[in-house]
């Protein structure tokens, strides 16, 4: 069972914990302001080998940057960033199956599912030299994509990972000294639970966070303490708008994933990005994540829970710029990733 505390490998790491955070966006070029959702230039549906239409938008032009959400969301989610990096990049959001406007087959649905998808994206518009970045959920797809599928991989020159993690055995080591005294093993006896959990998620949606006070204090919770009344109303509406079903069925399916044994495959250069008041995927997950990739840098953003991109979005579009920046075939910015390190 692996670890999910901070990694002794910290020398291949940059800790950095970013303060009011507006330098980080002074020094990428053409990085604007968040303001109107994006107006997208194209749109359309890749068909998956299972027949699941998964829906996306296009907009700029250069190397592309295709960004995917996490559970409960869509592509809209991006709005932020698809209007700060349009100019420089072209962007694509995609709708997870189940999500937006795109369909879904019937039963559980698993990672490895979620991944072909996103494989499917980058074969049907033919994107090379890409930056794939993935939230929560979408992260989990962008691993399981790139692990599974070496074109897709050959096609993906970056990955950032925002509020992710790598395997869904996060009760383990915590609960150990219990689960370890009954006749099961630790990880089916995890895998129950979460399975049983994606069943009372549905009822748990339906009854909690429909409500409008209680939902909003609940969602509150998992964000971070100064993000903007936008950003809560918004992510309130998103869960209570999903179908339950979709959340029983990628909930379940998630049961089975872990991908953290075959991280040290991907040297895919990687950005992982994760809020110190994250409590959805906490950030010793992400600490976890980066130090199992072989080439990863972790950035810690200051008072930013679950939502960093409607939390902090000048600083994640920031971010995703002086990544690419960084990246060959890409001239770099006039100023690079500012990093701290942390002893």
């Amino acid at each position: 069972m692996g670890q999910t505390g901070p990694s002794t490998k910290s020398s291949k790491l940059s800790h950095v914990l970013t303060r009011p955070l507006s330098h980080l966006t002074r020094g990428a070029r053409g990085i604007a302001q968040p303001g109107t959702p994006m107006s997208f230039d194209e749109a359309g549906t890749v068909r998956t080998g299972d027949g699941t239409h998964v829906a996306w938008r296009g907009a700029g032009k250069g190397r592309p940057i295709v960004f995917v959400h996490g559970i409960t969301l869509d592509g809209h989610i991006w709005k932020y960033q698809t209007v700060a990096l349009a100019d420089r990049y072209r962007v694509v959001t995609v709708d997870q199956r189940g999500h937006g406007e795109s369909s879904t087959t019937a039963g559980i649905t698993t990672s490895h599912e979620l991944g072909e998808d996103l494989a499917a994206v980058l074969r049907g518009l033919d994107l090379e030299e890409a930056i794939v970045v993935g939230h929560s959920l979408g992260g989990i797809a962008a691993l399981s994509c790139l692990l599974d599928d070496p074109e897709a991989r050959s096609r993906t020159a970056g990955m950032v990972l925002v509020s992710t993690l790598g395997t869904s055995r996060v009760l383990s080591n915590a609960w150990l000294p219990v689960l370890g005294n009954l006749p099961l093993p630790v990880e089916r006896v995890e895998e129950l639970l979460l399975r049983i959990g994606s069943m009372m998620l549905p009822q748990v949606v339906r009854v909690v966070m429909a409500s409008s006070h209680l939902g909003r204090l609940v969602t509150r919770f998992f964000l971070g303490a100064g993000a903007p009344e936008g950003a809560v109303a918004g992510t309130q509406q998103a869960i209570v708008g999903t179908p339950g079903r979709v959340l029983r069925d990628i909930t379940g399916g998630l049961a089975g994933y872990h991908a953290h044994d075959e991280l040290h495959r991907l040297d895919v250069p990687a950005l992982v990005v994760c809020g110190n008041l994250d409590l959805v995927t906490p950030l010793p997950l992400s600490q976890h994540l980066a130090s199992s990739l072989p080439d990863a840098q972790l950035v810690v953003l200051e008072g930013a829970g679950h939502m960093p991109m409607w939390e902090q979005p000048d600083v994640l579009s920031g971010l995703i710029a002086c990544f690419a920046d960084r990246l060959p075939g890409i001239e770099a910015g006039s100023a690079g990733l500012p990093v701290t390190r942390q002893a």
